[in-house]
């Protein structure tokens, strides 16, 4: 992707459906495998700090370190769903996440884990300023490219529905 002249930056983001355990407890989330340099896609606390994964560490949500009952710290165990390998990771911070239960990993930890090296599942693409339909139209073509999605369109989108009054009967 870094090749497209519209591209600005790229996220690889290595996305797996994992089952943390801790304690006696599970919580089936989505891994996300981050870069550690990523700047588009972070994990972040509500009030909107960045919360980045260590080296061999993982960022969970509040709600899953609640459900598990772990701290900053403790090892919680990853298993690839449905029935995958292993890895022990610890908790290295807490984040907030709108939509399901995630935790973040650093991209090359969650690779090595689960034997994906050098493998990522999407990517986040920025475009330099005034090139988004290139770079979408460029994007579309690449025959690995399974989906193409325009966030700024689909935020654009919800700001001005969030603008509109609801009435529910």
């Amino acid at each position: 992707l870094r090749a497209i002249d519209a591209v600005d930056a790229v996220d690889p983001i290595l996305a797996l459906p994992v089952r943390l355990s801790a304690r006696g407890h599970h919580e089936d989330a989505m891994l996300q495998g981050l870069g550690d340099r990523a700047a588009l896609v972070r994990s972040l606390d509500v009030t909107g700090e960045v919360v980045a994964p260590t080296a061999n560490g993982v960022v969970v949500t509040r709600a899953i370190a609640k459900k598990l009952g772990v701290g900053v710290g403790d090892e919680v165990r990853a298993a690839l769903l449905p029935d995958g390998p292993q890895a022990s990771v610890h908790v290295s911070g807490f984040a907030d996440a709108s939509m399901g239960s995630l935790a973040s990993a650093l991209l090359a930890d969650a690779q090595r884990a689960f034997g994906l090296l050098g493998l990522a599942t999407s990517a986040v693409a920025r475009a330099k300023p005034g090139r988004e339909a290139a770079l979408h139209e460029a994007i579309s073509k690449l025959p690995i490219a399974a989906r193409v999605q325009d966030l700024a369109a689909q935020r654009q989108q919800t700001d001005q529905l969030m603008g509109l009054g609801w009435l529910m009967l």
